[in-house]
């Protein structure tokens, strides 16, 4: 019968499309429904992306009248500025990436100030912006928040006639042309109000601290980190100023010695966080003796990679009473262990988190450890100088607090485990990685104390043993949602196979990448794996096609990341044994397997067309060739590695590309792919890293060169100069 003449449904009944079926607002394009969702309001919309992935879509590209916060990852300025006419109310604004010409930047910046009084926040990760466009900023009545890293910005070109401002949260990380008189220029007319400033990674030295006039009464936070040209005087009177509020004073790797902290006037009273990692000018004794002055309120230390050895500890006065996280990774502790062993008697009634991973430490004064440990949480001893009865002496000091234990490249055996009369019942994450005298009955012994409660266990990168017999393995590993073995030298597939039938059910993580498994009996288990959302299989080299499709059939509609890269035997030619459908999978990385080909990966991608985000098909045989002849499309598709593809059609790519949506980072390098051709036919949208010479493709005007970054990063290949 024609659809013509179908009868016209009675009041109350569904009508029906072509197909028979009733029709629904899904029928409706994106586009459509995009407009609908526009008069729908904020609350409603929350639900709507929770109903239907196609709705979220929508909903994305929706320019709906109830949104004040947009965020956007790459756009012109001339796009941005079209996308200000179709909104009604931006209050906040994030921007990736504003790749312009020069000027463009702040020009943009100033009619978005100008024409929305609304206007709160202001984030643009990487522009041109200069001083123009953070003048007309702090004018702004409203604008608290202002995030332009890695600018052109100076600060030497403000007018005087901004006095004051309201902003709150200032960051102009990585603007390498931001000069100290700028910054303080800056400082006098946004001290008043500002809570945290980050200028990591800037040439600011601090030097003219000292011309600062405001007290700063609500800065809490302040990033100094990778600030090369810091100087101490100028450090201490910045504090002297600005620290009566502070709360966190990130200094890492930076070249802060302390050698002025008599100067210091102020004790930093409400000072929490404290971070000097990768510090190598501060002594011992002149960390101590800024902890002296600090120290009473301080509750995270973060001293990794320094040169803390506790040798000067006579001289700390301070017991940091309130101290609950400590980090000494890589430090040489060794040099004074008695050192060490009374820092903790000081801190250990409150210390939450202890790491002294990498750190030359053997605890041989293990014995005049006096005080326990009741609270503590979360424990990383991975020093290849800690034997077993260090560790077990150390775990005997815990009182059944313990979440997260790591002895990655220890020398525990855990051969004596009726020696461990700590009880660890809430232990959640255990790591075992490289334990080289790790033997097995130790190993089962210690899992079948904790087994029970843990949800992440890693044993990878074990030589010693084989879990040849796992018939003394009683714990159930109900609640296991992580599991990774990778590059366990001699794992086998029935030890495989009794991990999966303990914890399938629970189990979302997977890896058993780089193992010499042969897989072979992976058919014949009888575990699902439901709930499994991460798949690592990469690098095992006698993984086969028959393997691959048994994995995936175990696992549920949950998958979202599926990892190949490697597997050199493979082929994916018996896919249609494949039971299960892949509804959610985003990130499937086939890099290296050299037998695929079109006919083998598209089937794959076809299942995932409207999820896959990231895709890795680096030196494989595909072409594209035959999606010339497919409808399918890939909406989501954000990152494309091609790679060494030297069978790579351009005009099948350029059909590929046509079928995609959204921005796309696309690794074109050591193919034959032609970036020119690809980019005249997508400008602006797709971002390309080929193997040419950027310079040459800047000065042929394909690329834009970043300022700040200049060529060392990924660039764009846009037809705009």
């Amino acid at each position: 019968m024609n659809v013509l003449s179908k009868p016209i449904p009675k009041e109350g009944q569904p009508s029906h499309g072509a197909s028979g079926r009733p029709c629904s607002i899904m029928d409706l394009p994106n586009e459509m429904l995009a407009r609908i969702i526009e008069f729908c309001d904020v609350e409603a919309i929350k639900i709507l992306r929770l109903l239907n992935r196609r709705l979220l879509a929508a909903s994305r590209i929706s320019k709906n009248r109830h949104f004040k916060y947009w965020c956007l990852k790459k756009v012109s300025a001339a796009e941005f500025r079209l996308f200000m006419t179709q909104v009604k109310t931006i209050k906040g604004i994030a921007i990736d990436f504003m790749y312009t010409k020069y000027g463009d930047a702040d020009s943009t910046l100033e009619i978005l100030a100008s024409t929305r009084p609304e206007l709160e926040s202001v984030v643009i990760l990487f522009s041109w912006c200069s001083d123009q466009s953070l003048k007309v900023l702090l004018q702004h009545p409203r604008v608290k928040k202002i995030r332009l890293p890695t600018s052109v910005i100076t600060g030497e070109l403000l007018p005087d006639v901004i006095t004051s401002s309201v902003v709150q949260v200032l960051d102009l990380s990585k603007c390498k042309n931001l000069t100290n008189a700028g910054l303080i220029c800056l400082l006098n007319r946004t001290g008043e109000t500002l809570g945290t400033l980050n200028l990591s990674a800037t040439s600011v030295s601090l030097s003219d601290a000292e011309s600062l006039t405001p007290s700063f009464p609500a800065l809490k936070e302040l990033y100094l980190r990778k600030c090369s040209n810091l100087e101490d005087e100028g450090l201490i009177a910045f504090l002297n100023i600005t620290g009566e509020a502070l709360q966190i004073l990130d200094l890492s790797n930076t070249r802060v010695s302390f050698s002025h902290v008599e100067s210091l006037t102020t004790s930093l009273p409400a000072l929490d966080s404290l971070i000097l990692s990768q510090n190598m000018d501060a002594s011992d004794s002149s960390i101590i003796a800024f902890l002296n002055v600090t120290g009473n309120t301080i509750r995270h230390l973060d001293l990794d990679h320094t040169q803390m050895t506790f040798t000067d500890i006579g001289s700390m006065t301070t017991t940091l009473p309130l101290l609950e996280n400590v980090r000494l990774s890589e430090c040489d502790l060794g040099r004074c262990e008695m050192g060490l062993i009374t820092f903790l008697n000081k801190t250990g009634k409150t210390l939450k988190i202890f790491n002294i991973a990498g750190s030359r430490v053997t605890f041989s004064e293990i014995g005049h450890l006096a005080t326990s440990f009741p609270v503590i949480e979360e424990i990383n001893l991975s020093s290849r100088f800690l034997t077993n009865s260090v560790i077990i002496s150390f775990l005997n000091k815990t009182k059944g607090t313990v979440r997260i234990l790591n002895l990655d490249g220890t020398l525990v055996t855990f051969s004596e485990t009726e020696t461990l009369v700590a009880n660890l019942p809430l232990l959640e994450e255990l790591s075992l990685r490289r334990c080289e005298q790790l033997t097995e009955p130790g190993a089962i012994a210690f899992l079948n104390k904790v087994g029970n409660t843990l949800k992440s266990l890693d044993l990878g990168d074990n030589r010693r043993f084989s879990f040849s017999d796992l018939g003394n393995l009683t714990t159930s590993f109900s609640a296991l949602e992580k599991l990774n073995m990778s590059y366990f030298e001699n794992l086998s597939s029935s030890v495989i196979d009794v991990f999966l039938e303990k914890s399938g059910e629970t189990l979302k993580i997977l890896d058993l990448r780089s193992t010499k498994v042969d897989f072979s009996g992976v058919g014949s288990y009888s575990t699902r794996l439901p709930v499994l959302e991460e798949l690592g299989l990469g690098y095992c080299a006698k993984l086969e096609d028959s393997n691959v499709v048994a994995f995936l059939n175990m696992t549920g509609k949950t998958l979202r990341t599926i990892d190949l890269r490697y597997c050199t035997a493979i082929s994916l030619a018996n896919l249609g044994s494949l039971t299960t459908s892949l509804p959610v999978v985003e990130e499937l990385n086939l890099s290296t397997c050299v037998s695929l080909s079109d006919a083998h990966i598209l089937p794959l991608l076809d299942k995932m067309a409207g999820t896959i985000k990231d895709l890795n098909l680096s030196s494989t045989k595909v072409s594209f060739t035959a999606s010339t002849n497919l409808s399918t499309r890939y909406p989501m598709l954000e990152k494309m590695n091609l790679d060494g593809c030297t069978h790579l059609s351009n005009t099948g790519l350029m059909s590929f590309l046509e079928k995609t949506d959204k921005d796309l980072e696309l690794d074109i390098q050591s193919s034959n792919a032609n970036p020119r051709q690809i980019t005249l036919s997508f400008p602006e949208r797709i971002n390309i890293l080929a193997g040419e010479s950027p310079r040459q493709l800047y000065e042929e005007g394909y690329m834009q060169m970043h300022p700040g970054l200049g060529f060392g990063m990924h660039y764009n290949l846009l037809n705009m100069f």
